[in-house]
């Protein structure tokens, strides 16, 4: 199969490699235009066993989550997995494109440790930059407010904000009809809002409470403030985007529901 093949990924320890026959030498000597990608644990111990939740806390994805320093949480996805999937998926399709110009293969490794790196993106920056260790704070984002609030609603729904801008916060003021709030000197500039969030949620709160969810959103939109409803996932199961990815078939006699891997589109421009 591997004379044919186009490409081989594969995922163990770098030890493995040989009892498995699939070294990369030996891989090499059965097909030369063959695009070999691996993944592995750790960059620098690629015999060291490494699980996603082992990784979210070794690159600081669990210092990060939760509500504060007693109370830490792993995201409740494999993100890293799927992170180190992403990669080397582009890696690979580099590879081939390589490979139609030059005709040969190619080995392409991405570890979950530097897929993790990665996806730090403004965490790490913000480390790098000024020395600030992101502390867990829930929802809230650190430079940003309201950006993150969580409020109930009327019927018991809640929604999330993320207000990005003064021209943003202050429609949001509007729609809630608390205009006073965008002149407040607490509240001018988002660096006031960040400085004063624990009393702008305060002010906030008893607003949204007045509202119910949907209808509070549909103005919300409507006046270009970015926010979203919190949903349980049967609601989010049943939108119609989730629908639409929704993937059905019978195996074995019983029929499986899944949501369908690739989220883009192809058409003609």
């Amino acid at each position: 199969m591997l004379h044919q093949a186009d490409v081989l990924v594969t995922n163990h320890l770098s030890g493995d490699a040989e009892k498995l026959g699939l070294s990369r030498d030996r891989v090499r000597s059965l097909n030369p235009r063959l695009v070999h990608g691996h993944i592995a644990g750790f960059a620098d111990r690629s015999d060291r066993p490494a699980f996603d939740v082992v990784l979210q806390a070794e690159t600081g994805y669990i210092s990060m989550t939760g509500t504060d320093r007693e109370h830490l949480a792993k995201l409740p996805i494999a993100l890293v997995d799927v992170l180190a999937a992403h990669q080397l998926k582009e890696g690979i399709l580099l590879a081939l494109i390589q490979r139609a110009s030059t005709g040969r293969g190619a080995f392409v490794e991405v570890s979950l440790e530097e897929a993790a790196l990665s996806g730090l993106i403004n965490q790490a920056s913000n480390q790098l930059m000024t020395g600030h260790v992101a502390a867990p704070i829930g929802t809230l984002h650190p430079n940003i407010a309201p950006y993150g609030e969580l409020f109930p609603c009327l019927d018991g729904g809640r929604i999330i904000l993320a207000v990005g801008s003064d021209t943003q916060f202050s429609n949001l003021c509007e729609v809630l009809d608390r205009g006073a709030l965008a002149t407040d000197p607490r509240f001018r500039t988002n660096r006031d809002r960040v400085v004063h969030r624990a009393a702008l949620a305060e002010a906030l709160a008893p607003a949204i409470a007045l509202h119910r969810r949907d209808t509070l959103l549909a103005a919300l939109q409507a006046a270009q403030v970015p926010a979203g409803a919190v949903r349980a996932l049967d609601e989010v199961m049943g939108s119609p985007a989730a629908r639409a990815m929704t993937l059905s078939s019978t195996i074995d006699g019983v029929m499986t529901h899944r949501i369908r891997g690739n989220a883009f589109r192809i058409s003609e421009l």
